[in-house]
């Protein structure tokens, strides 16, 4: 049975991938994020899939020996959750096995608007954590491949659990600190090899790591300073959407746009790399959404005594 990593995003899913990546499934018989299979689920959350690419991922799949880590997979706006295990039911089939990894809901709320700012989309957190009512009357007005706005009420774990549930015959809903515990049980590890698994995995903790108190606060008074003179920061978005434009209208070929996408998130890659492996690495505060933030709080405590309930 392969098991697929669906997310969610920022709760150790990169450390996960670096780790993973080493030889420990090759020795049990596993294929970790086959590359092609990768690059074929990457397109196809930018461009949709082609039925030849279908057929190309049944194919890849069929020998139930791949373990994917994919957080996209999820989706990081819980109103697109069932349409995206909808997706991942086509793709993956029932007779797959589900891992969900989460984290106290507060934490991963701060956590995907700090990773929204990383990114260069530069917005006030009251007007990015939004009600369902609130949400309701803008969503139509606003990008919906973009997470600019994100709806605190439809995030429940316990929903996206059911949503898995229903859909796959194996899900395992689990704590992001319980991750060596999971794999150290699924690949049967004997007593050395939890050893150097947990080195590897912690050794790669920072990686991906959000931006520190200090961090945010320069970025934040960057993007004031520059809309002073008329300029906007480009995002990541920005980038993504000039991709999808040449790729419909066939401007470019391929490694022309490759070269281009490249050249173009230069600038924000090394604002980033000095943010994130400068800055927060010596100014190590921790960032805190402000206090007048909607983050529905009744929510948030039953989405954490849930994922309690599952620890290992």
């Amino acid at each position: 049975m392969n098991l697929i990593h669906v997310g969610l995003g920022k709760t150790g899913s990169t450390s996960l991938q670096n780790t993973l990546s080493s030889e420990f499934c090759e020795k049990r018989g596993k294929v970790f994020n086959d590359p092609k299979i990768i690059n074929l689920l990457r397109k196809s959350a930018r461009f949709g899939f082609q039925p030849d690419q279908i057929r190309s991922l049944h194919e890849r799949l069929q020998n139930n020996k791949n373990i994917i880590s994919l957080e996209r997979l999820t989706n990081w706006n819980p109103r697109e959750w069932e349409t995206q295990a909808d997706n991942n039911l086509e793709i993956f089939g029932r007779n797959t096995h589900i891992l969900i990894t989460a984290r106290e809901t507060n934490e991963y709320l701060r956590s995907i608007y700090q990773q929204l700012i990383q990114k260069n989309l530069i917005i006030e957190p009251q007007k990015f954590f939004l009600n369902a009512s609130e949400y309701e009357l803008v969503k139509n007005i606003v990008n919906k491949y973009q997470l600019n706005i994100f709806d605190v009420d439809s995030y429940n774990l316990k929903k996206l659990h059911d949503i898995y549930k229903e859909r796959f015959s194996k899900v395992t809903l689990i704590h992001m600190r319980d991750t060596v515990v999971f794999f150290s049980n699924y690949f049967n590890y004997d007593k050395n090899e939890i050893n150097f698994f947990k080195n590897l995995y912690e050794n790669s903790k920072h990686a991906n790591s959000s931006y520190s108190d200090f961090a945010m606060r320069l970025t934040f008074i960057r993007a004031k300073i520059l809309k002073l003179f008329g300029v906007r920061v480009p995002n990541l978005y920005d980038k993504q959407n000039d991709e999808i434009l040449n790729y419909i209208k066939k401007k470019n070929d391929k490694k022309e746009l490759q070269i281009k996408f490249i050249r173009s998130i230069k600038n924000h890659l090394a604002w980033r790399n000095l943010m994130q492996n400068g800055v927060s690495r010596f100014i190590t505060k921790k960032y805190k959404l402000p206090s007048d933030c909607y983050l529905n709080e009744s929510l948030a405590e039953l989405n954490d005594k849930y994922l309690e309930g599952f620890r290992l």
